[in-house]
């Protein structure tokens, strides 16, 4: 193409960007200057919403779920998504080498301190269990949430109401709000059949000998709450008080740090007691999904997008897309919002040809450009995906469709209820302003 050609085209596309914001049709403009305008020079600046969109519910098999920056814990009976519960496996680490408990140990208490970093729910009277883990699992390994671990004895329970707010006095000293689990007297006595012997010589051998904890919780009414825990806190460890024959009050903690692999896992029986359009959703019928949708968290459910009539677009003209933006209303008759309060932000990504996923390349313009963040205003979600669908109608990337899911779904607890693209009221739409060149 010579450089004249270049030149015209660019011409022609600034102006229709200079004058988008006051003519959105398709209609030939009526503009003074216009008519001297050769005619194989004009443009048409066109505005669409209607296009056609597929998107129904789908389960999420596992997100990645090790390394994360909080830990959950905790159980929901949710009127829409059904029951949900959340655990997590953490080793424990010596904070000294070459243990010794002294002459004749006796334990005065072992408590598992866990520090909150908040919760999502109301909070209600938990029954948390802690139980040694049989499996070795590894801190440079990769792990996914439906990883499942051989656990052995229960060393310790707590029936509790949470309260993630208040400071309280350990030892003499105000420390950070925390879940404190009394654990059994047994479990300080097989650490100190161990006193002065290999196993507690250094954490590799330590790891050898108790591989880790899994930290879970059992039902105990409808509604519940997911607790949000720092791991690598401080004063998130194992603490054993005991005596010897040589004095009366020591201590020795087993921490949690960053050199501890930690890996969330979640489970959503199957949503065998979810809403009956959720499950019908879930179970293949893709035609509900016309009118409501359903995104939960930590690796429950997605939304599967794709625009059937895209490539419609270019069958007759050459265009480039000025502005492509995906509105995603919220479902405003849903109830259990007020218990199950809305996630702050939702993510949009790309399928590849092999089903895995992948960035929008909008997305590295920035948060401000891309979007997710709920509006509360206009109580909807948006993404601006121009370059992703420019790119599919240039014949850059295949289209495979899109998966909408909650932002951070390997550490939040969150959920949401969505209109989809047949609702009676403000639906879910593709809004595309265009240029035919």
């Amino acid at each position: 193409m010579k450089a004249s050609v270049y030149l015209q085209l660019l011409i022609r596309v600034s102006a229709a960007v200079f004058i988008l914001n006051s003519f959105y049709s398709c209609n030939e403009p009526d503009f003074i200057g216009l008519d001297v305008q050769p005619e194989n020079d004009k443009f048409s600046v066109c505005f669409e919403e209607n296009l056609d969109i597929n998107a129904y519910t789908v389960r999420e098999d596992s997100v990645r779920a090790d390394k994360t920056i909080q830990n959950l814990l905790g159980n929901y009976n949710d009127p829409v998504f059904g029951r949900t519960s959340a655990g997590f496996y953490t080793h424990l680490r010596l904070s000294s080498n070459n243990v010794d408990f002294g002459p004749n140990p006796v334990a005065d208490s072992i408590v598992l301190s866990l520090v909150y970093k908040g919760h999502y729910g109301p909070l209600r009277k938990i029954n948390v269990k802690v139980f040694e883990i049989l499996d070795s699992f590894y801190k440079d390994s990769t792990y996914y949430s439906n990883l499942s671990l051989n656990i052995g004895q229960q060393w310790g329970s707590a029936s509790v109401i949470p309260n993630s707010l208040d400071s309280l006095y350990i030892d003499g000293e105000l420390k950070a709000p925390q879940l404190r689990i009394k654990m059994d007297d047994a479990l300080a006595q097989h650490f100190f059949n161990e006193s002065g012997t290999t196993n507690l010589s250094d954490n590799n051998a330590f790891l050898g000998f108790f591989k880790g904890i899994f930290v879970t919780t059992s039902f105990v009414n409808n509604e519940g709450a997911i607790l949000y825990f720092d791991l690598v806190n401080t004063e998130s460890q194992l603490t054993l008080y005991y005596k010897n024959d040589l004095n009366d009050s020591l201590k020795y903690n087993f921490v949690i740090n960053e050199h501890c692999s930690r890996i969330n896992i979640f489970e959503h029986y199957n949503y065998s007691n979810a809403n009956p359009v959720l499950q019908q959703q879930l179970n293949g019928d893709s035609l509900p999904g016309d009118s409501i949708l359903y995104v939960q968290a930590m690796a429950g459910t997605k939304i599967k997008l794709s625009f059937p009539n895209l490539n419609n677009f270019t069958e007759n003209d050459k265009i480039v897309l000025n502005k492509a933006e995906l509105i995603i209303p919220v479902e405003e008759n849903d109830a259990s919002q007020a218990t199950y309060s809305i996630p702050e932000k939702l993510t949009l990504v790309r399928i590849k040809e092999n089903g895995e996923i992948d960035f929008i390349i909008d997305q590295f313009e920035g948060e401000s450009h891309f979007k997710g963040m709920y509006d509360p205003d206009k109580k909807q979600y948006s993404f601006v995906i121009t370059r992703h669908l420019q790119n599919i109608l240039s014949g850059n990337i295949e289209d495979y469709g899109l998966y909408i899911l909650v932002s951070g779904s390997a550490i939040n607890g969150s959920r949401i209820v969505l209109r989809g693209p047949a609702h009676s009221q403000n639906n879910m739409k593709l809004k595309i302003t265009y240029l035919k060149l």
